[in-house]
Formats: structure tokens, sequence, C-alpha cells
């Protein structure tokens, strides 16, 4: 049965986190000099023996062919466990050593850069960083649960490799790409006729939830005893208990501390979740009636849905700002991929054959 999970990445998180491989894989360090902060941190990497295999040498700091065999066979392993179909072993194996080795080596060369201009990272850096991804947690969590459901700590997470590093290549790409320019007025009439599929907006819902959860391997007498209890929950929620009070004392839902309060959330989020059945409710459910006691893989469902909003297409001058970005994030990103090529050429990048 499919976990559900929150999402909990942002654009910055993405790409922070994506610098953890390269890093995790940094094997032999040569050079004399202190590392940037994001290798610094790395205390897992063994040294390399002398002679021994690499898949690729970007100035002097070796991508060990362990170290990359070993990550692929974790990246595959991941992949059969998410259920993701491989039309073939050796083709996947081929694109996760291109991938990593790539990153490696994209990596490397921007922390270089970012050791030779006298980049390091500050304090406040770090602390701007962590406000950004407390913005990103999902209605009906804390970042604190965020990081307990990942095994981290906050001072954890400012110690972590992939954060650091992608601070650190984020403020080399802020101090040497020129700003790119806004879009003109014809331009964004046009990205927005080209992306008319994102202009789409899907139903939301404000809604309360109180879960009495329930294992999914629990035996028929433990689901019975849950619903049981459920269904007391919503006897009592009709007589006129207050909602939120029974959602802090009783749910075992993420928005318990918040009195069951989800928030707004679209359909789509509100099905990847809590779950098809609860999302369909949400749909067909009265306005401020408590539903009936909704059965899922999570447990037993109660849901009161405050407000709904309908499908609806989204007209040009609300989505121009979100337009504007989509035009300056391409535009910027064109500039970032152009300047580290320009860095790239200057680098020494060996490959074993070569």
């Amino acid at each position: 049965m499919q976990r559900r999970h929150f999402r909990f990445i942002s654009p910055n998180w993405r790409c922070m986190a994506a610098f953890a491989v390269a890093i995790a894989l940094a094997g032999c360090r040569e050079s004399p000099e202190a590392d940037p902060p994001g290798i610094q941190a790395d205390a897992r990497v063994a040294p390399a023996a002398r002679g021994e295999p690499f898949a690729v040498e970007v100035n002097a700091k070796k991508l060990l062919r362990r170290d990359l065999d070993a990550h692929i066979a974790l990246r595959m392993a991941q992949q059969n466990r998410d259920g993701v179909a491989q039309a073939d072993e050796d083709t996947s194996r081929a694109a996760f050593e291109r991938e990593i080795v790539e990153r490696f080596i994209r990596e490397i060369v921007l922390l270089d850069e970012a050791h030779r201009a006298g980049l390091r990272l500050e304090a406040n850096d770090l602390d701007a960083a962590i406000q950004e991804l407390k913005k990103q947690v999902p209605p009906g969590s804390t970042f604190a649960q965020e990081l307990r459901r990942r095994n981290l700590t906050e001072q954890g997470l400012r110690q972590d490799p992939a954060l650091r590093t992608g601070l650190l290549i984020e403020k080399l790409f802020e101090s040497s790409v020129p700003l790119v320019e806004n879009p003109g007025e014809e331009e964004l009439r046009a990205e927005y006729e080209t992306e008319q599929s994102r202009m789409h907006v899907p139903a939301s819902v404000q809604l309360r939830h109180l879960l009495v959860g329930s294992a999914p391997n629990s035996d028929d007498t433990e689901r019975v005893g849950r619903r049981a209890f459920a269904e007391q929950c919503r006897a009592r929620l009709l007589e006129g208990d207050d909602f939120e009070a029974m959602a802090k004392a009783q749910s075992d839902g993420p928005a318990k501390s918040f009195g069951g309060n989800m928030g707004t959330m679209t359909i789509p989020d509100v099905r990847a979740v809590l779950g098809d059945a609860v999302a369909d409710a949400s749909l067909s459910q009265g306005l401020n009636e408590i539903g009936d006691v909704i059965e899922s893989e999570l447990g037993f469902s109660i849901v009161q849905v405050l407000a709904r909003s309908p499908a609806r297409m989204r007209p040009f001058e609300e989505a121009r700002p979100g337009l504007e970005k989509v035009v300056r994030n391409r535009r910027e990103s064109e500039a970032r991929q152009a300047y580290f090529e320009s860095v790239r050429r200057a680098a020494r990048i060996t490959y074993p054959d070569s």
C-alpha cells in the first residue's frame, strides 16, 4: 500500500538536496588549501588508496569508483522500493552514473570557484535559509515535525553538507551572474497562451479533519474498535461538541495540534495527504456538515468542509505575477548555466581513460 507524504520541498530545497550526492562522493581531496564549508562538513568520505579506480577527477578531487557504484546501488534500490518500472537495469545504471558524475563535476567546479572568490557562509546565510524553509511547511504541520519525519534536527540541518553547499553555490551565482531583465507584455502574453494547461486552478476546500488512526495491517477486531470510536466522536460532534477541542484531544491526524484545521487545500493535495475517499467526500459533503465516518488506509476520518471553491481558468492579469516569475526563472537558469559552462572550461577534468 502506497504511503502518502506531505510536500515539503521548495525550489531552493530541491536545489540544496541535489547537492548531497556529489558531496557524499567527494573522494580523495588533494588540495593543500582549506575546502569550502560544504566539503568541510562532510566527514563520511574515506581517503582513496594510491591508484584506486576513479570515475572522474575534477581539480584534483576524485569521484572514486567504489563510491559511485555504492551510490548507484542505493539509487536503484530506492527506485525498486518506490515501484518505478525499469525498462532495463543496465540502462538505469548508466543513467544514474551520468547524472551523478555530472553533478559531481558541477558541484566541485562551482565550489572551487566560490573558494577562489573568497566566499564563505555566514551565520545569517543559514538563518535566512532556515526561515525560508519554515515558510514551506504545509498546512497542518510544523517545521519541527517535518524535520522529525526526516530524522533531522535544526542544528543537524544547519550542518548538513547539502544545505551548506547549496547556499555557497547560490552565493556564487548571486555575486557572479548578472541580473536578468524583466519580461515585457508581449512575451508574457505569449507565455500565457503557451501554458494554458497550467492556467487551470483545481477545486479547493477549507476543512477540518479528525482522524482515528488504524494501521493498514491491523486485524479486524482492532479496526472494528477504531471505527466504533470514530462513530462515537462523530455522535458527540453532532450533539454540539467543539470540533477543534475534540481534534486536539482525540485526532491522530497531521493537524491535531491545530484542532484539525487543515486550511485551504486543492483537491489534488487532499488526495495526496488524506486519500481519495476524503477528497471525494470534501467535494460532495454539505458545507459545515459533520460528515460520515470515512474509512481509508490511514484509518477513520471525520471531515467538516468550511468552504469550497470550484475549478476555474486563471485569467491573464491574475496569472501575470506567476508568468513573470516563470520567465525570469528560465532566463536566470540559462544565465547560470552559461556561467557554469564558462568556469567549467577552465577546470581540470580528467577521466580514467583520458
